[in-house]
């Protein structure tokens, strides 16, 4: 029996879109053919919603100059990995060129063998306190000068350990500024 299809038919099915990979990558094995996906990051990795931060980021930090942005899933990650690791800035980049389980976890398909990004553009700015004083009493400033350089006030930041005990430090990794000048000044 033979289908008779409408003067309109485009001769194209539905169905699962063909993957297309880029140049090169035909024969190439995705990171995740290669790698343990029981692996604590790849686990994490599938739980965080990173299309929710991707929006977030899209939303608040647009900008028609520079450069095009990085993907805010790699830094999110780089970040992550940073901070549980207790890595410089060098060190986080170079160990994710390193390690596959870093790269997925940053969202990558295919091994990296390049730096994502140079690990100076992590710092994109910097503030000499006199008397070199204690992480948890350097937040006012630190929030002012992100206020500053991302034309939009800071409601909430991740910070380390370090800011345990200031107002407004409410979890570890989690400061809320309302909640510091809601509480009462001791």
């Amino acid at each position: 029996m033979w289908a008779r299809f409408p003067t309109n038919f485009s001769g194209v099915f539905m169905g699962p879109k063909p993957i297309t990979p880029g140049s090169g990558e035909l024969f190439r094995q995705t990171l995740r053919e290669q790698i343990n996906l029981k692996h604590p990051l790849v686990k994490l990795a599938d739980l965080i919603e990173w299309e929710r931060i991707d929006a977030v980021c899209a939303s608040r930090f647009t900008s028609g100059r520079g450069r095009p942005a990085t993907s805010p899933r790699l830094i999110a990650g780089l970040l992550y990995l940073q901070h549980a690791f207790d890595l410089s800035d060098d060190d986080v980049v170079w160990g994710w060129v390193e390690n596959p389980y870093w790269q997925v976890f940053t969202g990558e398909t295919y091994l990296q063998i390049e730096p994502p990004i140079d690990p100076e553009g992590f710092v994109v700015g910097a503030r000499s306190m006199p008397g070199n004083p204690y992480d948890g009493h350097t937040l006012p400033e630190a929030l002012e000068q992100a206020s500053i350089l991302g034309d939009t006030p800071i409601h909430t930041a991740v910070v380390d350990r370090g800011y345990r005990g200031v107002e407004g430090y409410r979890a570890p990794g989690y400061y809320d500024q309302a909640s510091a000048e809601a509480s009462p000044k001791a």
